[in-house]
């Protein structure tokens, strides 16, 4: 979770002067790929390439 907050942040701060709605990325997908590792703390590292290779939807897409 805190790994997603972190990329949306980053996307908050490059699109901060075009006034769009804040982006805010589906943590629970993440979870449901596995894409961060096991339950005993994750990986941001494998969440970030997940991440660049899969895509993560906005947090609509699924609640956490």
């Amino acid at each position: 979770m805190g790994t997603t907050s972190s990329i949306a942040d980053r996307f908050n701060i490059m699109l901060k002067d075009l006034a769009m709605t804040p982006v805010a990325l589906d943590a629970q997908v993440v979870i449901n790929c596995e894409a961060g590792g096991d339950c005993n703390g994750g990986d941001p590292g494998d969440v970030f390439e997940y991440a660049f290779m899969e895509g993560i939807p906005d947090s609509s897409c699924e609640q956490y």
